[in-house]
């Protein structure tokens, strides 16, 4: 079997670009067509507690997405603003 990868490899890449692990709520450079910046520190703690809650280390594309909707309905409805 080959090596495992950390979980936090986004957050070690970015790091070693020199890049800011967050920026906002929204990220414009994500390769995948992702929208929301789990690096926040406020979407991380919810994006932790969804994975738990899907007793999962990693989400698929459909459970990104399901997760990006929740996020952008917190957003919309004033539940979820920067700080």
């Amino acid at each position: 079997m080959g090596r495992k990868l950390p979980l936090d490899i986004g957050q070690q890449l970015a790091r070693r670009e020199g890049t800011p692990q967050h920026e906002g709520f929204f990220t414009e450079t994500n390769p995948y067509g992702y929208k929301i910046n789990i690096s926040h520190p406020q979407i991380r703690p919810l994006y932790d507690r969804y994975l738990r809650k899907l007793g999962t280390p990693i989400m698929s594309d459909g459970q990104r997405h399901q997760f990006e909707a929740l996020i952008m309905h917190l957003i919309a409805t004033g539940h979820l603003r920067e700080r």
